[in-house]
């Protein structure tokens, strides 16, 4: 085998239940510990080299029966003939019924850099697996500089196969502009009335999405057929414009929960106070009940202390009478028309 770690493909092609996650990196890393550390881990690595090497773990992958979780690893656009190895590649995976996870990762933690994804042209290959692979749920692009033309390649895919089952996608810091390639994105996320909607999640954190992009999803989440409960819009560029299009949609979308929108966009008081009136229009008893309650969360609250968010006391309280959906608009109604 033409891999500096046959011993994770051997654990592939015998089927090992214990093996859940594969790395796929391009970089080759002479260790002669390498198989020593792939031994019994859960998560194990794959070094292609060449175009034979990345058309082996193809098909190997491709024939397993009990792998979860695939992820392509950074740098794959800076080795060799990276579009060629990645086609023959997906040649050779796009039979396996096994994956639930695809995740192409494009940051590389030694020369700090970021993958180009081959603008985009991975996505094109994977369409034959999200049409057949009935148990693929999640793909996660993360920190890849997919561009316009990657964009617009991962629209056409998802648009070419409506009998995905994908509940969750993530394109996270991928450099993503609110563009017509990025309304093209929406509309091929949005499901017509021959799909029958899985998407739940949606994570588009650390892109450069504004006005424009938000317009966009606020038309996806207006969707009658839109069964998102997730949307992660952190560390964007939205400000309180953006905020119109969420708050005039939220009044009749009833499954989004998760709208992190909070940190890292330049929201102030008055984006707040607009959004604070979709969850709670106090104008009349009619309007309040006609509110939203079923937004629970903003994404107000960071990994750490100092990331946090400090809302408006009103849309706080909003949020914390939402919890308890079923209550939530008679609570508010006792609130403000006592």
């Amino acid at each position: 085998m033409n891999e500096i770690t046959p011993l994770t493909l051997r654990r592939l092609m015998e089927n090992d239940e214990t093996l859940n996650e594969v790395r796929v990196f391009p970089q080759f890393i002479e260790d002669p510990r390498m198989d020593q550390y792939n031994k019994f881990r859960r998560i194990s690595d794959v070094f292609p080299r060449g175009y034979a090497g990345w058309k082996n773990a193809g098909e190997i992958i491709g024939s397993n029966t009990s792998l979860c979780d695939l992820n392509i690893c950074c740098g794959v656009g800076n080795y060799g003939d990276a579009e060629q190895n990645l086609k023959v590649f997906f040649g050779g995976i796009n039979r396996n019924q096994s994956i639930e996870r695809l995740g192409f990762r494009g940051w590389d933690p030694i020369t700090r850099t970021r993958w180009d994804a081959c603008e985009g042209a991975p996505f094109l290959f994977m369409v034959p697996l999200l049409q057949s692979n009935c148990n693929l749920k999640m793909l996660c692009i993360s920190h890849c500089r997919i561009g316009n033309t990657g964009v617009s390649l991962l629209a056409s895919a998802l648009s070419s196969c409506i009998s995905h089952r994908l509940e969750r996608i993530e394109l996270h810091a991928c450099s993503i502009l609110d563009d017509e390639s990025f309304e093209d994105l929406v509309e091929a996320l949005t499901p017509n009335h021959e799909q029958q909607p899985t998407l739940t999640e949606l994570d588009m954190g650390r892109n450069k999405i504004g006005m424009n992009g938000c317009a966009s999803l606020a038309s996806m989440l207006s969707n009658p057929n839109c069964q998102l409960r997730a949307l992660n819009l952190n560390y964007n560029c939205i400000d309180d414009c953006g905020i119109i299009p969420f708050a005039e949609v939220l009044a009749k979308n009833n499954t989004l929960e998760q709208l992190f929108i909070a940190q890292g966009n330049k929201i102030t008081n008055h984006g707040w106070d607009t959004l604070s009136r979709a969850l709670c229009n106090i104008d009349t008893i009619n309007d309040t009940y006609l509110s939203n309650h079923k937004v629970l969360n903003l994404g107000q609250t960071g990994h750490f202390r100092h990331q946090n968010v400090e809302l408006p006391s009103d849309l706080e309280s909003s949020l914390r009478l939402n919890f308890n959906s079923d209550f939530a608009p008679i609570q508010k109604i006792l609130c403000h028309h006592h």
